[in-house]
């Protein structure tokens, strides 16, 4: 890291450079595939800059779009979210005896997500207790939770970087049945 990511530097940018560098960042994030929590913390830091900075009358996400264009409002967000919950993030990594240099994006999301309200819908599952073990059994990670976690852009980005030309096109005609047969599925309003 360089000494932009120290507040007194970045505060110091004006705000032609300071687009500059979270464009780059973005690159650099984006180049990776994958982005550390450190990294999103300082970009989430010059976003907020950014954010606070901006004198027009445009919403921040329409302006986030054109000065910003490679980097997504919901991935923006959580970089924003990272940044200004960092102290509760790091509480609760300690707790969890997490080091900074081991937390990821995801892990950090997952420790200020809230809790999702119960579904009625799903049946509930019956608590087990289990003995203390000597060693913490950690659950083992699944394709639907790294994929939620996933914004929708980086989710391309992984498919695009991973798949072939035709498995995205099966891909893409696979997504437009099930939408088209979703919205086919959806009770008209008689007005």
């Amino acid at each position: 890291m360089n000494d932009l990511t120290k507040p007194a530097a970045i505060n110091e940018l004006g705000d032609s450079e300071l687009i500059k560098r979270i464009n780059e960042a973005v690159g650099v994030d984006l180049a990776a595939d994958r982005s550390t929590y450190t990294r999103a913390v300082a970009l989430g830091e010059m976003l907020v800059l950014l954010r606070n900075r901006r004198n027009d009358k445009r919403g921040w996400q329409e302006y986030l779009k054109e000065k910003c264009p490679k980097l997504a409002y919901e991935t923006a967000t959580l970089y924003i979210r990272l940044f200004e919950k960092q102290d509760a993030i790091l509480a609760a990594a300690k707790a969890q005896s997490v080091t900074v240099t081991d937390l990821t994006v995801r892990l950090a999301r997952k420790l200020i997500a809230k809790p999702k309200p119960n579904d009625p819908k799903k049946p509930k599952k019956p608590m087990v207790i289990e003995e203390p073990a000597a060693e913490p059994k950690t659950k083992p990670i699944t394709l639907e939770d790294y994929l939620r976690d996933l914004a929708a852009d980086e989710l391309f980005t992984a498919l695009r970087q991973t798949y072939e030309e035709e498995q995205l096109r099966k891909l893409s005609s696979l997504l437009t049945v099930h939408l088209t047969k979703t919205v086919a599925e959806r009770p008209s309003l008689n007005i």
